[in-house]
């Protein structure tokens, strides 16, 4: 532990710094995790709440404390959780204070019957949004006041800003008399003072009479608080008049903390409120968060895909160097006074590329990776040209304005993501500025839907720089017109409409406003002139059902553009005006949404238009897997694709065709596994960082790592497992990569090198239809003596079914001995399956779970068989082998990815089907089947007895040429797996 002291001896900081070590044979050794450095920032000018508490905390545990009790003490995400539960409750209570007449009639809304009301129901929304917005403007105003820019001296030079105030605001608060607390002293604050330009009077604040700077950007621009007002935005605001002990009692939580004016890095934190925290805050705060499938990426991760991204960019401009990677990794430029020193020599070719970059994140969300590249771009930058410190605010500017974009279907997600962006140019600044214009940055809009839908082939003919989604014969078949001069027109239009918005990132006042309005109304009428031409073009076309379904889904959508009010959201996003060459980087934590949700939350009208456009929308298609084929369309040839997804997609049947379309058209460059790491708290999804490279060959290998954390998802460690044999890719049926993110490849090699596929000798099927098992449940009795036998996934256990020893429970009824009367009538074409000797599968299981219905006694309700084997393979043989270690292990190496909650995995047919089995050598069947007799006769005689399953795994061992080292690995991983299940469900 460290005390620096400030030169002025008034403030200074506590310094925690802590390495992990371990044993490790007798020796105590440095473990992987990096040294951490923790902070508190304390003196008469700072709060000291969180410091007081949490060092006295460490003075009462004198006589018993522990190492971790000091860590937990200066612990930063400790501190996150106190802010964010605190922020979360005045949110709340703010929002329940508007529950007044005179409040909700600003916003155009009835008052509630009850104040809770204000906080669920949809029709309230605008009423929360505008807390959210204003809370969001109050916690700016503390950074930067933290900076000491507000109420400085108006007695100083133009432009210096010195004796600032680090209670202004409050100090604002206290002057404004008996005047309302949000409109006779907030509003005045963000909309007259922070909002106007004052320069001709020395920036003086008529609120306090001293100098508060012109801060522009859209955060201090009053919105409408409701539709179709007569009176300003402004004007409505000023007859807003908020619950004083409501705001007040925020105002006292706030000033309990230290407000950072830095981003922490993985390795570095101050114990206080940074903008990086406020991030996560407001994406928390967001509605339907996991309904849109969104959800915050930690920061180490978010660090190491950009690290990653940025690395693989500029080795493709440059080619693959250690030094390079040093650099991108660490920032290590080397010795400077070396000549021969490799990052010297190119260091204008790195920075040129760094400068030409273009990066995009499809799904912004509070701007994690936009932010997270900006400071990789800034940091590289600055180490190989430095510059002076008054430089720096212009340098992440020109970044922000050249380097980065974004867009989110959300437009309050897009509005924190602008947020985080000022923060980040107000921390490097050293006197104030007026901010950059973000509105044409990051932005609102569905970025899977282009201006046009799902025209793609009609938007190919006539709009410069669209790129195809894919080939579509359905789109084809519709055979729009040509229409001679149509793109040139539009390509002028497009150029114009780029070079306003190029020129509105650095506009102030009046002129800014315009010239948004002006770009607004210009895209508006564009997208309006395409759409009906599309229309023109369907109407000349023979009406099949295909042509008039296009034709009512173009006139919806001009009806709903042309009743669209201005700030209204966007159902489409123009990425014409935005990828002028399209990017280098695509950069993402894409939404996961169900099939299910997607139709729940967005109409199945939303799903079909996504099936017409992107080629890997198929089946039960997640919405990630659109993102993929999205930003493959958006990159440039080389270009870098860097996203966090379920791994799922490695595995999962819906995704075979992005698998296809990743092999025809990227490179898989690298994945890595973080399944072992709680990433998402709010997710119970298994993920995992997946690199990509459009255009390029793929190569021998792919790239493949590990991550764990020990502590918390920020703490994470990376290692590499041996690459993966790019054969993999396609050894498998329906390309199943889920073998990628295991190091025991080798095994499987063994393995599948002396078996076939399960579906190739025998018939694997589900026994009932989800709509036959509906029927079939109607018409179950509870019988001990009967019938056809029924069992269903939860009364199926290895070797054995539970019929009559544990209830069978269908559509809200229990049977304990429940059958099916055995004819046609009853089963229809199911009665020979149910009458035919099979192994019925549970369908969901951490582990094989089957038995052999040898007598043909038993049918099933949503489980699986095999049935009817080929050649010299039995019904006995496989059923043994279902439930070996190595059969387990297979499962596991294909589809870990699609574990659900709890580590239950899927055995559904078509994972049945691609499982290997063994060649039925006669040896190998007569061990396996002894084993099986043994215990089915131990099931027969009441204590079942599953120990003769390692007398099968000694008998594939044999078989696969295994070694102990390799049947060692296989145990390891099947318990293992079983173990981190267990473990992140609880």
């Amino acid at each position: 532990m460290a005390f620096f002291v400030g030169a002025d001896g008034a403030d200074y900081r506590v310094t925690f710094a802590a390495a992990e070590w371990a044993l490790d044979g007798g020796r105590v050794v440095k473990s992987e995790t990096p040294p951490k450095r923790y902070s508190f920032v304390i003196g008469p000018g700072e709060p000291g709440t969180t410091a007081a508490q949490r060092l006295f905390g460490l003075h009462e545990q004198r006589a018993a404390r522990r190492f971790d009790d000091v860590r937990d003490a200066f612990s930063v995400e400790r501190l996150n959780k106190t802010f964010f539960d605190g922020y979360r409750t005045h949110h709340k209570n703010i929002v329940r204070s508007l529950a007044t007449k005179a409040a909700t009639r600003v916003f155009g809304l009835e008052s509630p019957t009850d104040a809770e009301e204000m906080l669920t129901e949809p029709g309230y929304k605008p009423a929360r949004d505008f807390v959210k917005r204003m809370m969001g403007r109050i916690v700016f105003l503390y950074f930067v006041q933290r900076k000491g820019w507000l109420g400085a001296d108006p007695s100083a030079k133009p432009g210096e800003y010195i004796g600032g105030d680090k209670r202004y605001v409050r100090n604002v608060l206290a002057a404004r008399g008996s005047a309302n607390v949000y409109s006779g002293a907030l509003a005045p604050l963000f909309f007259e003072v922070l909002n106007t330009d004052r320069t001709a009077q020395g920036d003086v604040c008529r609120l306090s009479s001293r100098r508060v700077p012109y801060l522009n950007s859209g955060l201090f621009e009053p919105e409408g608080l409701r539709r179709r007002a007569r009176m300003s935005p402004i004007e409505q605001h000023m007859q807003l008049e908020l619950n004083e002990q409501a705001l007040i009692a925020f105002f006292d939580f706030l000033d309990e903390f230290n407000f950072t004016v830095d981003e922490n890095s993985p390795d570095e934190g101050e114990v206080g409120v940074d903008p990086e925290m406020l991030g996560h805050i407001f994406e928390n705060l967001l509605e339907d968060n996991r309904e849109r499938g969104t959800f915050y990426t930690p920061k180490a991760v978010v660090e190491f895909m950009c690290k990653e991204s940025v690395l693989r960019y500029l080795s493709r401009r440059l080619g693959e160097r250690p030094e390079l990677e040093r650099l991108v990794r660490s920032h290590d430029v080397g010795n400077w006074n070396d000549d021969k020193n490799w990052v010297k020599k190119h260091a204008a070719d790195i920075v040129e590329a760094l400068t030409s970059v273009r990066v995009c994140d499809p799904a912004v969300g509070s701007g994690a990776f936009p932010m997270g590249m900006l400071n990789e771009i800034f940091w590289l930058r600055y180490s190989l040209r430095p510059v002076r410190e008054k430089e720096l605010g212009a340098l992440k500017k020109s970044i922000i304005q050249d380097n980065l974009c974004g867009v989110d279907l959300d437009k309050n997600a897009v509005e924190i993501a602008r947020l985080r962006f000022w923060l980040s140019i107000i921390v490097d600044a050293t006197t104030p500025e007026p901010l950059p214009n973000l509105e044409f940055r990051f932005l609102q809009g569905d970025s899977l839907v282009d201006l046009v839908g799902g025209h793609r082939e009609w938007a190919q003919r006539h709009l410069p720089g669209v790129s195809m989604a894919h080939d579509s014969s359905q789109q084809a078949e519709l055979g729009l017109v040509e229409t001679s001069g149509r793109a040139s027109a539009y390509a002028r239009e497009q150029r114009r409409i780029r070079d306003l918005i190029a020129s509105h990132f650095s506009l102030h006042g009046e002129p800014k406003a315009e010239l948004a309005r002006e770009i607004e109304a210009a895209e508006k009428a564009f997208v309006l002139d395409v759409l009906r031409h599309v229309t023109e073009d369907l109407e000349r076309m023979p009406k099949s059902a295909k042509v008039r379904a296009q034709l009512d889904m173009t006139r919806r959508r001009i009806d709903r553009l042309k009743s669209a009010e201005d700030g209204d959201d966007r159902d489409y996003f123009p990425w014409l005006f935005y990828e002028d060459r399209q990017f280098d980087i695509v950069i993402a934590n894409p939404p996961y949404i169900s099939a299910i949700d997607h139709g729940k939350v967005y109409g199945e009208e939303a799903r079909k238009a996504l099936k017409e456009t992107y080629a890997s929308a198929k089946g039960a298609f997640d919405v990630y897997v659109c993102f993929f084929e999205l930003a493959c369309n958006q990159l440039v040839d080389g270009g870098v694709l860097t996203f966090i997804t379920p791994n799922k997609y490695l595995s999962v049947d819906y995704a075979q065709a992005l698998r296809d379309l990743i092999r025809e058209r990227m490179k898989l460059s690298l994945v890595v596994d973080l399944s072992s790491v709680k990433v998402f708290k709010e997710a119970s999804v298994y993920p995992v960082v997946t690199v990509l490279e459009r255009g390029v060959e793929q190569g021998r290998a792919v790239s493949v790592m590990h991550g764990r954390s020990k502590l918390t998802p920020d703490d994470i460690v990376m290692s590499e497992l041996p690459a993966a044999d790019s054969r993999w890719l396609d050894a498998l049926p329906n390309r199943i990569w889920g073998v990628l993110l295991s190091e025991h490849r080798s095994v499987l090699e063994k393995v599948s090198s002396k078996s076939r596929w399960l579906g190739d000798v025998a018939n694997v099927n589900a026994m009932t239809t989800a709509g036959e098992a509906d029927a079939f449940g109607t018409q179950l009795r509870d019988s001990a003596s009967g019938g056809c036998r029924v069992i269903n996934t939860g009364t199926i256990d290895p070797f054995e079914s539970l019929w009559g020893q544990k209830a069978l429970t269908k559509q809200g009824a229990k049977f304990l001995h429940p059958v099916l009367t055995l004819d046609t009538e009853t089963l229809g074409n199911r009665l020979t399956l149910f009458r035919s000797p099979k192994i019925i599968v549970a369908k969901i299981a951490h582990r094989c779970e089957a038995f052999l219905d040898s007598e043909g006694a038993f049918g099933g309700l949503d489980v699986n068989c095999i049935y009817a084997p080929a050649g010299d393979y039995t019904l006995k043989f496989l059923v043994g082998y279902l439930h070996s270690d190595v059969a387990a292990f297979v499962h596991r190496l294909f589809f870990g990815g699609l574990a659900m909650s709890g580590g239950y995995l899927p055995f559904q047919a078509p994972h049945l089907r691609v499982l290997p089995v063994p060649h039925p050598e006669s040896k190998l069947v007569a061990r396996v089947e002894m084993a099986v007799d043994a215990i089915v006769a131990s099931r027969d005689a009441g204590s079942i007895d599953l120990s003769p399953v390692a007398d099968i795994d000694r008998a594939l061992a044999a078989h696969f040429g295994l070694t102990p080292s390799d049947m060692t690995a296989i145990r390891e991983v099947v318990q293992r797996e079983m173990e981190d299940a267990e473990s992140r469900n609880a």
